[in-house]
């Protein structure tokens, strides 16, 4: 039996490390390419024209449909004058909800979603709609459905009834929308720059466009000011292991690795600034 030499033993060793650095890139490069490409609303759009709009939210919710002008895109539900119920209650110290009647459990009513979204950036209610469906609709969340402002679930629905999956605004195709609101927050900016910064470490952390909603009733328009047309948080059909281990591992690891960095080279103390401790350690 012949024994290997050193040299051979090392060429052996050389061939097989760059066999897997070449299966770890090949596998890493598939991965990147096949992940949706995320991008971002502030950055698509930074050439357009951000005084037009309105700059206050008018008392009654009036405004004229003929000259209203904006340069995010417009949403529009026409509920044929009803509106989605709140069905549930809490009860209890333990905040259990419950049905207020139990004859009553179907949260939904028809809706008609019609959205506007020019390529030049100027968007107006006449406009023709670049998207209409007639789904349904629901109210969503929990404390939020005391507010004055509501947050709405979409439901997208063909012809024959059934769930339809369309691409709203640049993001992933899915029957499910949400329509959220910052009514805590004055900037109306915290969950558009939280989904976005996580969205650069999670790929699948859903994506989120601002628009102007409107409430149709007849012919009257009722502005319901600016919201976030966001993908749902939900389990997705089918997920391919590659995406996860390798670009999300790698996310992941390149974002503790700072973390650590910056607890290494600088504590949080009182009266430090948090940017100055988010900053700290990194280039």
């Amino acid at each position: 039996m012949r024994i290997p030499t050193k040299k051979t033993l090392v060429a052996a060793g050389i061939v097989t490390a760059v066999l897997a650095i070449f299966v770890f890139v090949f596998s890493y490069v598939k991965a990147a390419l096949s992940m949706h490409y995320r991008s971002y609303q502030h950055e698509v759009h930074q050439n357009a024209d951000s005084s037009l709009g309105p700059d206050s939210m008018p008392g009654d919710g009036s405004v004229d449909v003929a000259s209203f002008e904006t340069h995010l895109p417009i949403v529009v539900l026409d509920m044929n004058g009803d509106e989605p119920k709140d069905i549930y209650h809490m009860v209890g110290t333990a905040q259990k909800r419950e049905y207020r009647d139990p004859n009553v459990t179907d949260p939904w009513i028809p809706v008609t979603f019609t959205l506007v979204d020019n390529a030049n950036d100027h968007n107006k209610i006449t406009d023709a709609p670049s998207f209409v469906n007639h789904g349904k609709i629901k109210l969503r969340g929990a404390s939020s459905r005391s507010f004055q402002k509501k947050q709405y679930g979409i439901k997208l629905l063909d012809d024959e009834g059934q769930e339809l999956e369309a691409p709203l605004l640049g993001m992933d195709a899915d029957e499910d929308w949400v329509l959220s609101n910052s009514i805590l927050d004055a900037s109306q900016i915290r969950n558009y720059t939280a989904y976005n910064l996580a969205g650069q470490l999670m790929p699948f952390t859903p994506e989120c466009r601002f628009v102007e909603m409107f409430i149709k009733d007849g012919d009257n328009y009722n502005y319901r000011g600016l919201y976030l047309l966001t993908e749902p948080v939900k389990q997705g059909r089918a997920m391919s292991i590659s995406r996860i281990t390798i670009r999300e591992t790698s996310a992941r690891l390149l974002f503790w690795c700072a973390i650590e960095r910056m607890i290494q080279r600088k504590r949080f103390r009182p009266g430090l600034p948090i940017s100055s401790l988010l900053t700290a350690g990194l280039p």
